[in-house]
Order: structure tokens, then sequence, then C-alpha cells
């Protein structure tokens, strides 16, 4: 059985639920990695430390692709607290410091930039599927290539639950959507990776639970 690799975010942390989903639809074995507040930087080294035999055997790659300001760390513990909230000990008082004086804005976008051209270079031969966690990364999509999908899925989750601000740090949800939402984003990707679509590509969001619509336009 040939393989599927999704990769990302919390957006598609819970693995069981839309992964697992398209896997099913397209036949395919799942490979896959999500952690929740990681940056790009720890899915490239998942699939980086695959076995070569396991990216020969893969058909399908999916990338859920976060932020560009998230700290490019393996390290969990950055991941798992929120930068909303005033700092509580050693670590996220380093966080709060790093965002506060070392950031760079442009060096982050850049550096996400490569990763996205990396991509194109280094699996040209597979079908490539580009999800937006958060508006921002489509304003590099022109760099992604195979298949680009939209809207943002922050805003899919955020629309579920009408939201009025972005806050998914405490969210309990499955890859922040409901179990409806899961099945409803698998059956579309498989749509349109089992007829090869290419490009950027919208969700037809009839088929979402989605009480408002109020974030679609949030860049």
């Amino acid at each position: 059985m040939k393989n599927i690799i999704v990769v990302g975010d919390s957006f598609c942390a819970s693995q069981h639920m839309w992964p697992a989903e398209l896997a099913k639809h397209l036949g395919l074995n799942l490979v896959g990695q999500g952690i929740g507040g990681a940056s790009w930087w720890p899915s490239r080294h998942f699939v980086m430390s695959l076995p070569q035999e396991t990216i020969d055997a893969t058909e399908v790659m999916v990338f859920a692709h976060t932020n560009s300001t998230r700290i490019p760390t393996l390290d969990p513990e950055l991941f798992s607290f929120d930068y909303g909230v005033d700092p509580q000990n050693e670590i996220e008082k380093a966080v709060s410091l790093y965002y506060k004086y070392i950031l760079d804005q442009q060096f982050m976008d850049w550096a996400q930039q490569q990763w996205f051209m990396e991509i194109a270079q280094r699996w040209s031969d597979k079908k490539l599927c580009h999800l937006h966690c958060f508006p921002w990364t489509t304003n590099y999509q022109n760099l992604m290539t195979g298949l680009v999908v939209q809207p943002s899925l922050s805003a899919i989750s955020l629309n579920e639950i009408s939201a009025n601000k972005l806050n998914l740090f405490n969210d309990n949800r499955h890859n922040h959507m409901n179990e409806k939402n899961n099945k409803a984003l698998a059956q579309e990707l498989s749509r349109m990776i089992s007829c090869n679509a290419t490009g950027v590509q919208n969700l037809n969001l009839d088929l979402f639970d989605q009480p408002t619509r109020s974030w679609l336009e949030w860049h």
C-alpha cells in the first residue's frame, strides 16, 4: 500500500480524525505528525527523518502550514503554553523576551519561504497538497506547487464556533473542528486529490458546519 504523509501543527494533531479519514478515502497508509503550537521546522524534521523507502512509497504529501513567527525548535516545551498570558516560569519569560526583543519578522518570513520552495523542489514527483492553517501563508502560495487549498483552516474553525476573536489555545476540538467538519475536510481533500486538481482550489463550504462566515475575509 502506498503512503500519504500529513504534517503540520494542531490543525492535524489528531491524526485519527481528518488525516486518517483522508487516507481511508484514498486507500493509502497514513504516515504523519501534527504538533500543537509548533512551527514548520518540526514538520520538516519529521519528513526528513523518515526512511527513504517510506518516502519512495509515498504518493501524496499534505502540509498544514502555520504562521512563520513560531519559534523553529524541536523542543515541545516551547509549544505547550499560551503566549498571550503573563509568563509564569523561566522558559515562558525567555519566550516572551524573544518575541519582544529578538524576533525578526522578515527573516522568519524568508526562512518559511525557503521551506515552501524546498517542498516544491525535493518532492516534485509526489502529489502535493498545501493547507493554510492561518491566512498569512496565502501571501506566498505562489511558491507552492501542486494543490493549494483555501480558505484557511482557522477561518473554518472560528466560524464553526461563531468566535469573535482568535483564541484557539484551550480548544478541545480535534484539529480545532467538530467531527462533521473533520469529515468534510477529508471528503473535500479526497475529491481534489483524486481528480489531480492543482493550483488554488476552494473548499465547498456548504459541506461544512459554518454558522457564520465572518472569518473568511480575514487576512
